[in-house]
Protein backbone atom coordinates (compact mmCIF):
# COMPACT_ATOMS: atom_id res chain seq x y z
CA UNK A 1 0.00 0.00 0.00
CA UNK A 2 0.93 2.99 -0.87
CA UNK A 3 1.56 6.45 1.19
CA UNK A 4 -0.87 9.17 0.65
CA UNK A 5 0.95 11.98 -1.50
CA UNK A 6 1.37 15.36 0.21
CA UNK A 7 -1.29 16.88 -2.19
CA UNK A 8 -3.42 14.28 -1.53
CA UNK A 9 -2.93 15.61 2.29
CA UNK A 10 -3.18 19.02 1.39
CA UNK A 11 -6.60 18.83 -0.52
CA UNK A 12 -8.44 16.44 2.00
CA UNK A 13 -7.01 19.10 4.78
CA UNK A 14 -8.57 21.73 3.16
CA UNK A 15 -11.93 20.80 2.71
CA UNK A 16 -11.86 19.98 6.39
CA UNK A 17 -11.02 23.27 7.41
CA UNK A 18 -13.84 24.66 4.50
CA UNK A 19 -16.16 22.28 6.12
CA UNK A 20 -15.32 24.18 9.52
CA UNK A 21 -15.56 27.39 7.95
CA UNK A 22 -18.75 27.29 7.09
CA UNK A 23 -19.99 25.83 10.12
CA UNK A 24 -19.68 29.39 10.97
CA UNK A 25 -21.63 30.64 8.05
CA UNK A 26 -24.51 28.59 8.07
CA UNK A 27 -26.38 31.12 9.79
CA UNK A 28 -25.46 33.66 6.76
CA UNK A 29 -28.82 34.80 4.80
CA UNK A 30 -27.19 35.74 1.67
CA UNK A 31 -23.49 36.47 0.37
CA UNK A 32 -22.90 38.74 -2.84
CA UNK A 33 -21.82 36.47 -5.91
CA UNK A 34 -21.34 39.06 -8.39
CA UNK A 35 -22.35 40.18 -11.40
CA UNK A 36 -21.59 39.62 -15.47
CA UNK A 37 -22.90 42.10 -17.99
CA UNK A 38 -22.13 42.37 -21.89
CA UNK A 39 -22.30 45.50 -23.97
CA UNK A 40 -24.13 47.29 -20.87
CA UNK A 41 -23.96 50.65 -22.35
CA UNK A 42 -25.66 49.86 -25.62
CA UNK A 43 -28.66 50.39 -24.14
CA UNK A 44 -30.58 51.56 -20.63
CA UNK A 45 -32.51 48.32 -19.97
CA UNK A 46 -33.77 45.40 -21.32
CA UNK A 47 -37.14 47.48 -21.28
CA UNK A 48 -35.12 50.14 -23.73
CA UNK A 49 -34.14 47.51 -25.71
CA UNK A 50 -37.39 45.69 -26.50
CA UNK A 51 -39.07 49.19 -27.71
CA UNK A 52 -36.48 49.86 -29.66
CA UNK A 53 -36.41 46.24 -31.30
CA UNK A 54 -40.04 46.71 -32.03
CA UNK A 55 -40.01 50.01 -33.31
CA UNK A 56 -37.35 48.58 -36.10
CA UNK A 57 -39.82 45.82 -36.70
CA UNK A 58 -43.26 48.17 -36.88
CA UNK A 59 -40.74 50.24 -39.51
CA UNK A 60 -39.75 46.70 -41.47
CA UNK A 61 -43.90 46.12 -41.60
CA UNK A 62 -44.48 49.45 -43.10
CA UNK A 63 -41.48 49.66 -45.57
CA UNK A 64 -40.63 45.92 -46.73
CA UNK A 65 -37.38 47.39 -47.74
CA UNK A 66 -35.38 49.00 -45.06
CA UNK A 67 -32.05 50.04 -45.15
CA UNK A 68 -29.74 48.88 -42.72
CA UNK A 69 -28.53 52.73 -42.09
CA UNK A 70 -31.89 53.34 -40.69
CA UNK A 71 -32.04 50.22 -38.25
CA UNK A 72 -28.77 50.69 -36.94
CA UNK A 73 -30.59 54.79 -36.32
CA UNK A 74 -33.46 53.03 -34.41
CA UNK A 75 -31.63 50.80 -32.28
CA UNK A 76 -28.75 54.03 -31.48
CA UNK A 77 -25.97 51.90 -32.50
CA UNK A 78 -23.08 52.31 -35.12
CA UNK A 79 -22.13 49.12 -37.74
CA UNK A 80 -18.79 48.47 -36.27
CA UNK A 81 -20.19 48.15 -32.37
CA UNK A 82 -21.92 44.92 -33.32
CA UNK A 83 -21.10 41.19 -34.76
CA UNK A 84 -20.84 40.26 -38.50
CA UNK A 85 -22.24 36.67 -38.93
CA UNK A 86 -20.76 34.56 -41.07
CA UNK A 87 -23.10 32.29 -43.10
CA UNK A 88 -22.71 29.36 -40.91
CA UNK A 89 -24.09 31.91 -38.37
CA UNK A 90 -26.46 33.34 -40.62
CA UNK A 91 -27.85 29.83 -42.03
CA UNK A 92 -28.08 28.66 -37.91
CA UNK A 93 -30.05 31.60 -37.01
CA UNK A 94 -32.49 31.53 -39.79
CA UNK A 95 -32.83 27.56 -39.61
CA UNK A 96 -32.76 27.10 -35.76
CA UNK A 97 -29.83 24.98 -35.64
CA UNK A 98 -27.43 27.09 -33.99
CA UNK A 99 -23.98 27.19 -34.65
CA UNK A 100 -23.79 23.36 -36.47
CA UNK A 101 -22.06 23.87 -39.65
CA UNK A 102 -24.51 21.19 -40.97
CA UNK A 103 -27.59 22.48 -42.74
CA UNK A 104 -31.19 21.15 -42.17
CA UNK A 105 -32.19 18.22 -44.73
CA UNK A 106 -35.07 19.89 -46.19
CA UNK A 107 -33.26 23.54 -46.15
CA UNK A 108 -34.09 26.28 -48.63
CA UNK A 109 -30.78 28.08 -48.08
CA UNK A 110 -28.69 27.65 -51.01
CA UNK A 111 -24.84 29.25 -51.54
CA UNK A 112 -26.52 31.64 -53.91
CA UNK A 113 -29.29 32.31 -51.60
CA UNK A 114 -26.54 32.71 -48.63
CA UNK A 115 -24.55 35.10 -50.90
CA UNK A 116 -27.16 37.53 -50.76
CA UNK A 117 -27.98 37.73 -47.11
CA UNK A 118 -25.37 39.64 -44.44
CA UNK A 119 -25.91 38.94 -40.67
CA UNK A 120 -24.89 41.90 -37.45
CA UNK A 121 -25.83 40.50 -34.29
CA UNK A 122 -25.59 41.54 -30.57
CA UNK A 123 -25.31 40.18 -27.11
CA UNK A 124 -27.54 42.37 -24.48
CA UNK A 125 -27.07 40.82 -21.28
CA UNK A 126 -26.64 41.85 -17.13
CA UNK A 127 -26.95 39.27 -14.04
CA UNK A 128 -26.39 39.45 -10.52
CA UNK A 129 -26.32 36.32 -8.60
CA UNK A 130 -26.22 35.82 -4.49
CA UNK A 131 -25.28 33.03 -2.68
CA UNK A 132 -26.82 31.26 0.59
CA UNK A 133 -25.64 28.89 3.08
CA UNK A 134 -28.06 26.45 4.27
CA UNK A 135 -25.85 24.43 6.41
CA UNK A 136 -22.37 23.28 6.26
CA UNK A 137 -22.55 21.32 3.12
CA UNK A 138 -25.04 22.78 1.00
CA UNK A 139 -25.92 25.91 -0.40
CA UNK A 140 -27.86 27.62 -3.32
CA UNK A 141 -26.70 30.45 -6.20
CA UNK A 142 -29.71 32.79 -7.54
CA UNK A 143 -29.56 34.49 -10.19
CA UNK A 144 -31.53 37.29 -11.82
CA UNK A 145 -31.59 40.03 -14.43
CA UNK A 146 -31.91 39.64 -18.47
CA UNK A 147 -29.78 38.05 -21.41
CA UNK A 148 -30.75 38.63 -24.49
CA UNK A 149 -29.04 37.15 -28.24
CA UNK A 150 -30.11 39.41 -31.24
CA UNK A 151 -29.68 38.42 -35.06
CA UNK A 152 -30.47 40.89 -37.87
CA UNK A 153 -30.25 39.23 -41.42
CA UNK A 154 -30.42 41.48 -44.44
CA UNK A 155 -30.83 41.18 -47.84
CA UNK A 156 -27.45 42.88 -49.68
CA UNK A 157 -28.20 41.72 -53.11
CA UNK A 158 -29.68 44.13 -55.66
CA UNK A 159 -29.15 47.00 -52.48
CA UNK A 160 -26.81 49.96 -52.13
CA UNK A 161 -27.74 49.67 -48.02
CA UNK A 162 -28.58 46.15 -47.45
CA UNK A 163 -32.40 45.85 -46.59
CA UNK A 164 -33.75 44.01 -43.17
CA UNK A 165 -35.23 40.59 -43.86
CA UNK A 166 -35.20 39.07 -40.15
CA UNK A 167 -34.97 40.30 -36.38
CA UNK A 168 -34.10 37.02 -34.42
CA UNK A 169 -34.46 37.77 -30.62
CA UNK A 170 -32.89 34.55 -28.08
CA UNK A 171 -32.92 34.87 -24.44
CA UNK A 172 -35.08 36.49 -22.13
CA UNK A 173 -35.28 37.45 -18.37
CA UNK A 174 -33.53 35.50 -16.28
CA UNK A 175 -34.61 34.27 -12.50
CA UNK A 176 -32.62 31.11 -11.44
CA UNK A 177 -31.84 28.99 -8.56
CA UNK A 178 -29.42 26.07 -8.60
CA UNK A 179 -28.36 24.06 -5.43
CA UNK A 180 -25.08 22.89 -4.50
CA UNK A 181 -23.29 20.71 -2.03
CA UNK A 182 -19.90 20.52 -1.10
CA UNK A 183 -19.62 16.96 -3.18
CA UNK A 184 -20.61 18.50 -6.25
CA UNK A 185 -17.01 20.28 -6.53
CA UNK A 186 -15.18 17.52 -5.05
CA UNK A 187 -15.69 13.53 -5.97
CA UNK A 188 -13.96 11.02 -3.92
CA UNK A 189 -12.44 9.30 -6.95
CA UNK A 190 -10.61 12.86 -7.63
CA UNK A 191 -9.04 12.99 -4.13
CA UNK A 192 -7.93 9.47 -4.17
CA UNK A 193 -6.77 8.96 -7.89
CA UNK A 194 -3.64 10.23 -8.89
Amino acid sequence: MTQPSLPRLFTVGSLTTILLALTGCASTGGLPGGGDSTNKDFFKSDRDMMERLNTVTAAAKSNPALPMSKVLTLLGRQRLELNTMNRTAIRGSLEGTGTSPVPLANSTLTEEKLACKEGLSFVFSDTNSRYAVNDPVRWQQNTKGFSYKVDMIFNKCGNTDPTLENVIIDGGPIDTLRKKTLFDLFSAYKLLAQ
